[in-house]
């Protein structure tokens, strides 16, 4: 057993190599014992996911109350600002600042992340015609794929490694009260009337909120700098966290796994060898889900539920709430079960919960039974789409993590021009009948696939340090 000190004291000066350097801060990392620090970084990452990553199809929220009905958006027009809000704007996001990130560093992006969603998504409320809508909704879009690139991704770094899924559940419960919340009391109250009230208070948010918390609280990624070769930096980061969790007792040895250290970031590695075939795998996963489960449902259950169910703005509100305050209820009791159930088995579980609320949806009739099965529908999507992003980021190493978190989930947005190309038509082509092509196409190429092939092809990863499983 050894006190933090002697294990920072020997970090620094009894080992030259590079590779084992980063290594043992990784390992570091790995023993401390899960406390309040890890909680209160992964809050902020959670915070930041709620209230910058959950503002993706604000615009499909507002529209069948706002636009639709006052003609000014035609639904070829609505079709494409789709496609530019949830897939070229935030494969840019993803992609360009995920490779900042991991050439510059994760804080950095998440500040820029938020800086893109609060400036420009305000100005949706003075917009009426597509082309203004298109700039705003892909501009601000372009700061939901950052957060997207690094909020898990950070998450995991700063994870002791027998507490990764705990440390997840735990805090992405954050995400989705926030994000349930946030997305649907202000539109209960201030839609269709005030509805760009709902656009200042989205702005609002990411600017007062995550940019202050990040800037006070959040150290740069400890893994992240020993990856570049900052080992003091990183030092003196694992030296606080190792003080402050050694008041409850000595610490364990690190357990020295030896990792790569390079100040660039080699891209082509995403596409060759074992990480081609992870990002082959993960990129075709995230394109059927974002063309089905995610946005293929996402974009057109709100019309669906008006449509055919007569919700009115207060009941589809309404049941976008109890569908979050649900979701983080299983996401708290799923906390408790920690690494002892491997992370693709839940992605499993998300889809199967995901078809079943699906497939009641189509007999069922009235406002109750409808609420009820998009919930659960929504539950599915919550439990399938948040621990992908977080098997994803384990997929990769640190080098590599955003640009491949970024690389494959940016690909995969692009799934989400299905959803005006494939879903949409098919929505709209058999609306007489209960729209069956819109659910045949979001429930098994979007669903039933993408589960199919985690359950196959997806690795195990509970238990393993970060540094072992990505490698």
């Amino acid at each position: 057993m050894s006190d933090p000190a002697s294990a920072s004291d020997y970090t620094m000066t009894a080992h030259d190599d590079a590779e084992h350097k980063h290594g043992l801060i990784a390992a570091r990392i790995d023993r401390l014992p899960l406390g309040s620090t890890q909680f209160l970084l992964a809050a902020i990452m959670q915070i930041t996911w709620g209230l910058v990553v959950a503002l993706d199809l604000v615009f499909a929220r507002i529209y069948p109350f706002i636009w639709e009905p006052r003609g000014l958006i035609t639904s070829f027009e609505f079709d494409l600002l789709l496609v530019f809000n949830t897939g070229v704007g935030i494969l840019i996001g993803e992609y360009g600042l995920g490779l900042i990130a991991d050439k510059f560093g994760r804080r950095p992006v998440l500040v820029l992340s938020a800086l893109f969603a609060g400036g420009f998504i305000w100005e949706i409320a003075f917009s009426n015609s597509f082309w203004p809508l298109m700039v705003w909704n892909t501009l601000y879009a372009i700061g939901v794929g950052g957060a997207l690139s690094v909020v898990n991704t950070y998450m995991h770094e700063i994870a002791p490694v027998n507490s990764r899924g705990k440390l997840a559940l735990r805090t992405q419960l954050i995400a989705l009260v926030l994000s349930a919340v946030i997305g649907s009391v202000p539109a209960f109250f201030w839609i269709p009337q005030h509805y760009q009230w709902v656009l200042f208070l989205d702005a609002a948010l990411p600017l007062l909120i995550v940019i202050p918390l990040v800037v006070v609280f959040v150290p740069e990624s400890p893994r992240w700098l020993a990856a570049k070769g900052r080992f003091a930096q990183a030092d003196r980061t694992v030296s606080k966290w190792e003080a402050k969790a050694s008041r409850s007792g000595p610490l364990p040895e690190p357990q020295v796994v030896e990792a790569t250290v390079t100040e660039k970031v080699p891209t082509r590695e995403l596409f060759s060898g074992t990480y081609g075939r992870r990002t082959i795998l993960l990129a075709v996963v995230w394109f059927l889900a974002y063309g089905g489960m995610i946005y293929g449902q996402g974009s057109y259950l709100s019309l669906f539920l008006v449509g055919t169910d007569h919700f009115d703005a207060h009941q589809l509100f309404a049941q976008g709430l109890i569908s979050g305050l649900v979701g983080a209820a299983i996401f708290l009791i799923f906390s408790n079960l920690g690494e002892r159930v491997e992370r693709k088995n839940i992605i499993v579980a998300g889809c199967v919960i995901y078809l079943i609320g699906g497939i009641l949806l189509v007999f069922v009739h009235g406002v109750s039974l409808p609420f009820a099965c998009a919930v659960i529908m929504q539950l599915g999507e919550y439990i399938f789409f948040m621990n992908l992003y977080s098997y994803t980021a384990l997929s990769y190493p640190t080098r590599l993590r955003s640009a491949g978190t970024g690389w494959t989930d940016g690909i995969g947005h692009c799934g989400s021009a299905l959803s005006p190309l494939v879903a949409g038509p098919l929505f709209t082509a058999t609306v007489a009948s209960m729209n069956y092509g819109w659910f045949i196409w979001i429930l098994l190429p979007g669903t039933f696939i993408p589960g199919l092939l985690i359950l196959i092809f997806g690795k195990r990863q509970s238990g393993r340090a970060l540094e072992l499983l990505a490698e």
